[in-house]
């Protein structure tokens, strides 16, 4: 009853297709860069760049993506928030020796939220067994075998919050016949997503419990439903299905070109790498 008080009333005539919505689907995408070039010294030259990207999506019916109801009332926002940090230095020890260094951070943060997130539904309506976490509260899903279509909220809810660091060092040496060069590259990943299914209760209603009721031969989904025997019930119990990725990628190398003479250059080198997960 206190699912079905959610659920749109028919606005047309007629069994079937009597229902006609036409929502506002929101769409919001903004982007900033900011960039500085700057000659510390004749010896120094450096650069920076800030760059922010926010892009908000609200579909208020669902698109099957994710097996979610195509009525009103259990929309999803989707997001994704970014930022990036660059900055490095030229450094001209002398016209054969120069060093290049570069940093850089990036963190990508949003994904799906319910428009019912900050609603328990379960623990407002007595529902046993579900224990959202705060932001991951709702309505539960309902599907229904047959003639209609799925009601309530996404099953899987995904978010995240991500970040990366990125250092390289590149150093420049030009000595007699050899042109050198040496550098290291570290990168630091910290993967940090967080998906719960069934968080809020997924209910499947089959024609299994009136199939044998006079006037239902062949049973009815939503009358079991009425009748509130869900064929199989599932919820996603514990924490928030957070998870604590870590990655760190160190790589060192050194080549040379060395020029033998006017007719012949012999070029080699030397890589190291260590990727640890």
């Amino acid at each position: 009853v206190a699912f079905l008080q959610k659920l749109p009333l028919p606005n047309l005539p007629g069994e079937v297709q009597n229902y006609l919505a036409t929502p506002i689907y929101q769409n919001g995408n903004n982007q900033g860069i900011v960039r500085l070039d700057h000659n510390l010294s004749e010896k120094d030259i450096f650069f920076g760049r800030f760059y922010i990207a926010n892009f908000d999506t609200f579909q208020p019916i669902g698109s099957s993506l994710l097996n979610e109801t195509l009525v009103p009332g259990f929309g999803y926002n989707l997001t994704t928030h970014t930022k990036n940090l660059a900055f490095g230095e030229t450094h001209i020890f002398s016209p054969s020796l120069i060093s290049e260094f570069r940093f850089g951070f990036l963190r990508v943060a949003g994904g799906q939220q319910s428009q019912n997130q900050g609603f328990n539904f379960a623990a407002a309506n007595g529902v046993g067994g579900i224990a959202p976490s705060p932001d991951q509260t709702g309505y539960p899903s309902v599907s229904f075998s047959g003639a209609y279509s799925t009601a309530g909220d996404p099953a899987n809810l995904f978010t995240r919050r991500d970040n990366s660091f990125d250092i390289i060092e590149n150093l420049s040496w030009i000595r007699g016949s050899h042109s050198m060069k040496f550098g290291a590259y570290i990168f630091r990943l910290q993967f940090n997503p967080s998906e719960s299914p069934n968080a809020r209760g997924s209910f499947t209603f089959t024609p299994r419990f009136t199939s044998s009721a006079p006037g239902l031969a062949n049973g009815n989904a939503f009358a079991d439903y009425l009748l509130g025997y869900p064929s199989s019930a599932q919820a996603g119990i514990g924490g928030g299905g957070s998870e604590y990725g870590r990655s760190l990628w160190t790589h060192f190398y050194a080549q040379d070109d060395w020029k033998v003479n006017s007719s012949l250059t012999v070029n080699y080198g030397l890589r190291y790498e260590i990727n640890n997960q």
